[in-house]
C-alpha cells in the first residue's frame, strides 16, 4: 500500500489479510473450506480491511502408532483435542489483524467456544457438520 497500490490481499500461511479496494464491489471475497473436504466450500465472506483465519483439527495430522493425531492440543491432557460429533472441529475468525484472527480461531478450538465478544466475527463447524455463527458474522456475508 505504501507503493500506491489500491488494494492488497495476502495469504500468510493460510491466514488472509486484506486492505484497500478489492476486485468485487471494492471487497475481497474469501471462501471458507469445508473441514471434511477442503476442495469444497461452506460459505464465503467479504472483507474490505481486516483479516480472517481458520483453524481446524483436520490440518497437520500424523499417526502415532495406531492413533491419528492433529496439531491442536488440549492443554489439560497434553494430547490432540478429542473429536466427537458435538466438538468444534473448525473455527474461522475475522479480526482487524491476521495474528489476532489466528489466535482467536485456535482459542475457539481449544476452548470449544463459538464467540468471544461483539468485536470478533466467528464461524464454527462441529464434528457432525453443524455450522454456527455469531451475530457479527452476518456483517461479512452475502447470505
Amino acid at each position: 500500500m505504501d507503493r500506491d497500490a489500491t488494494g492488497v490481499c495476502l495469504s500468510i500461511g493460510g491466514d488472509i489479510r486484506c486492505m484497500g479496494v478489492g476486485p468485487i464491489d471494492g471487497c475481497w471475497t474469501i471462501e471458507i473450506a469445508d473441514p471434511s473436504d477442503t476442495s469444497l466450500g461452506i460459505g464465503s465472506v467479504r472483507l474490505r480491511d481486516g483479516a480472517i483465519a481458520t483453524s481446524s483439527v483436520g490440518a497437520k495430522r500424523w499417526h502415532d502408532g495406531e492413533v491419528e493425531r492433529h496439531h491442536v492440543f488440549d492443554p489439560a491432557t497434553g494430547t490432540s483435542l478429542a473429536v466427537s460429533t458435538d466438538t468444534i472441529v473448525q473455527s474461522s475468525v475475522i479480526a482487524a489483524e491476521a495474528v489476532w484472527a489466528e489466535v482467536f480461531a485456535t482459542m475457539s478450538l481449544v476452548g470449544q467456544r463459538s464467540t468471544f465478544s461483539e468485536d470478533l466475527a466467528c464461524l464454527v463447524v462441529r464434528g457432525n457438520g453443524a455450522i454456527d455463527t455469531n451475530d457479527k458474522w452476518a456483517e461479512f456475508t452475502n447470505e
